[in-house]
C-alpha cells in the first residue's frame, strides 16, 4: 500500500474527473483496501496496479486524454500543507531578521525588515491622496483663502478695529484740547494685503530687517506699492485674534486663549483640503518668537532657541501639515507623564484604522504606542528614528 501512495489523487485532480472516472477511482481504492488484508505479493504488483493512463480527464470545454503522471500530482495531505507553510513563513521571518537589539523594557528591535508579503486588506488605502479636487483650478490667492478663510479674517478685523477704536477714543478723551484722531477701519482686502507683505518678507529672508528699511527706495518695491509704512505699523500694533475683554477668563483654562479659536479653525481647514498619503510623520517644530507669551520655550538644540513649540502630524511625501498642537508648557497639576504617548494619540486619532504608517522620534515612545492601537492595523506604527538609525520592531 505504501507504494501506491504516489498514485492517490489530490482534491483538485479529483474534481476534474467525470462521474464514471470517480466511480472507477473509488472502486479501485476499495479494492486496494480489501487486498491489504491478504499477504502482499510483489510479483503481482504489475497485474493489480490500476492503469490510470486510460482515464480521461474532463475539461470545461472538451475532454482531453492525458496520462495519469501528467494530470495527477503527488499525494499530499491538505492539513500538512498548511502546517508546512506556517513553518516556512516562521523560518523566513527568522532568517530575514538577522541581528536584533533588545531594549530595557524587553522590546526586540530588528535591524532588517521581515520578509515582505501581500498587504492586508485593512491596510490598503482606498482613497485618493493629495489636494482636494475643488482646489485644482484655484489661483494662488484663492488657495490661500482656503486656509485663511473669510470667517477667520472677519474675526481678526472685528477685534482689531474694536481695540483700535477704544484706544483712539481713550486718547481723545485724555487730550481734549488737541485735534481728535480717528481710526480708519481695516477692510478684508487690506487685511489680506497685510498678510501678503508678511509672507513676502519671509520669502525674501527680510523678516529680520527693520520695518522702516523695508519701505526704503532701495528695497523691494512691492511693500511701498501695497500700503504705507505708517498704516502697516498701525495694523501691526492693533492686530488681535480674540476679544480682549474676555481673555482673562479664558486664560484660566487655556494658556493659548488669544489664538485658540483661529488655531482650531486653521487645523480644520488644513485637513479639509488635503488627503494624506500612506506615510505620516509626527515631530515638533519651534517657531522663532521672543515676544511675551505664557508658553515660550527655550530649546538650546534648535537654531532659534526661543519660540513657540508645536507638535505636527504631516504628510511624509511633501511635509504638508495636517494638524498642529501647541505646547503650552507644564500644567498646573504638575509635570505630565507619558507626554509623547499622549501627543501621538491626539494627533493620530483621526487616521487610526486607515492603514497608514507613522514615523516618529524616539521621544514619542513608539514601543508603548504599539499596543495602543488595534491589532489589525499592522501598519499603524512601523518605524522609529533614533540617533539617525532606523530600527524595525519585531
Amino acid at each position: 500500500m505504501t507504494s501506491r501512495r504516489n498514485e492517490y489523487l489530490s482534491k483538485a485532480a479529483y474534481r476534474r474527473l467525470t462521474e464514471e472516472q470517480r466511480e472507477s477511482y473509488i472502486q479501485s481504492l476499495f479494492d486496494e483496501i480489501c487486498d491489504d488484508d491478504a499477504p502482499y505479493d510483489f510479483d503481482s504488483v504489475d497485474e493489480e496496479e490500476i492503469q490510470f493512463n486510460d482515464i480521461e480527464i474532463a475539461d470545461d470545454d472538451a475532454e482531453v486524454s492525458q496520462s495519469a503522471a501528467e494530470v495527477l500530482p503527488d499525494y499530499v495531505d491538505y492539513e500538512d500543507d498548511e502546517e508546512e507553510d506556517e513553518e516556512v513563513e516562521e523560518n523566513n521571518e527568522l532568517s530575514a531578521s538577522g541581528e536584533k537589539i533588545v531594549a530595557r523594557d524587553g522590546t526586540e528591535w530588528m535591524k532588517e525588515p521581515n520578509v515582505s508579503r501581500q498587504v492586508l486588506g485593512q491596510n490598503i488605502i482606498r482613497e485618493r491622496s493629495g489636494p482636494a479636487r475643488c482646489t485644482e483650478m484655484l489661483s494662488i490667492e484663492q488657495t490661500f483663502k482656503c486656509f485663511m478663510n473669510v470667517e477667520m479674517a472677519d474675526i481678526i478685523i472685528r477685534h482689531t478695529n474694536k481695540l483700535a477704536k477704544e484706544t483712539y477714543n481713550a486718547y481723545n478723551n485724555a487730550h481734549p484740547n488737541t485735534t481728535p484722531k480717528s481710526w480708519t477701519p481695516v477692510s478684508i482686502t487690506e487685511l489680506y494685503a497685510f498678510f501678503g507683505i508678511l509672507i513676502m518678507t519671509g520669502a525674501n529672508h527680510s523678516n529680520g530687517e527693520h520695518v522702516r528699511d523695508l519701505w526704503s527706495v532701495k528695497n523691494y518695491p512691492l511693500y511701498r506699492a501695497t500700503m504705507g509704512v505708517n498704516r502697516f505699523c498701525s495694523i501691526l500694533r492693533f492686530l488681535r485674534f480674540d476679544d480682549k475683554n474676555t481673555r482673562a477668563r479664558r486664560l484660566l483654562t487655556d494658556k493659548a486663549a488669544p489664538i485658540s479659536e483661529l488655531w482650531t479653525m486653521m487645523n480644520n481647514n488644513l485637513a479639509a483640503y488635503y488627503k494624506p498619503s500612506s506615510c505620516l510623520t509626527i515631530d515638533e517644530q519651534l517657531f522663532p518668537y521672543r515676544g511675551r507669551t505664557r508658553f515660550t520655550q527655550y530649546i538650546p538644540s534648535k537654531p532659534a532657541k526661543y519660540g513657540v513649540k508645536v507638535w505636527w502630524i504631516c504628510d511624509a511625501t511633501n511635509a504638508y501639515p495636517l494638524h498642529g498642537q501647541i505646547y503650552t508648557g507644564q500644567a498646573e497639576t504638575g509635570r505630565e507623564t507619558n507626554q509623547g504617548e499622549r501627543v501621538v494619540k491626539d494627533l493620530f486619532t483621526k487616521y487610526q484604522g486607515s492603514g497608514r504608517n507613522i514615523t516618529m522620534d524616539n521621544f514619542l515612545r513608539p514601543c508603548q504606542l504599539q499596543n495602543c492601537f488595534s491589532p489589525g492595523n499592522s501598519r499603524s506604527l512601523e518605524l522609529c528614528a533614533k540617533t539617525n538609525h532606523i530600527f524595525l520592531k519585531k
